[in-house]
């Protein structure tokens, strides 16, 4: 004989087939509300260049470089804001790494590690976060001290680590002098980020 279900019965049923269905379909790409930066839409009269795996906006007065091949892996574009002088007081940096050697919790500490050794950044702590497209993800938050012994300056410096899901991983730094009218643009640069790369590798490896 068949089971005979009442009708609280199964609306219990259906209740907790939604609740387990939405809690499955959710995915990694729900970013917590807390996060200290979000995914932004691109602000009005910002530039979008599409890298492959990424794609950026950044303010119209930054100049942007040629893409250069910084290794045979890797793939670097920098953007720079030149002030009075010609010293740079904002700008953003992205590296494109089709075969990285270290996946995005030790890539995020070894930048760490080179900004107090040479940054002369404080206390660096890569954070893990969630970021859409991004099997893992890491924000690292600091003060970096660059210039001339007599002219240093202290640049607000955001970096996103990024892994993706075909091997490959996205670097992006933006900074901006501390205390200056640009202080927020490291931050809005990097809410800009979209990852347009990601699908697995097709069978036999290769990207």
């Amino acid at each position: 004989m068949a089971p005979r279900f009442s009708r609280s019965s199964l609306a219990c049923m259906v209740i907790a087939l939604l609740v387990l269905l939405t809690a499955c379909g959710s995915g990694g790409d729900d970013v917590p509300d807390d996060q200290a930066i979000k995914p932004a839409s691109t602000p009005s009269g910002w530039d979008r260049t599409d890298l492959k795996a990424v794609t950026v906006a950044a303010p119209p007065e930054w100049e942007k470089g040629a893409t250069k091949a910084a290794t045979e892996t890797m793939d670097v574009t920098t953007w720079r804001h030149a002030a009075s002088g010609g010293t740079s007081d904002s700008g953003m940096e992205v590296r494109v790494i089709s075969k990285p050697q270290q996946k995005a919790a030790k890539a995020a500490k070894a930048l760490a590690i080179s900004a107090m050794a040479g940054l002369e950044a404080s206390k660096v702590e890569p954070k893990k976060i969630t970021w859409p497209g991004a099997e893992t993800a890491y924000l690292l938050s600091y003060m970096a001290t660059l210039g001339q012994d007599d002219q240093k300056q202290k640049f607000l410096t955001r970096t996103f680590v990024l892994d993706l899901a075909d091997g490959q991983q996205v670097q992006v730094t933006a900074l901006a002098i501390e205390g200056s009218s640009d202080a927020k643009l490291p931050e809005h640069v990097l809410s800009t980020v979209k990852l347009t790369g990601g699908e697995n590798p097709p069978a036999g490896g290769g990207y």
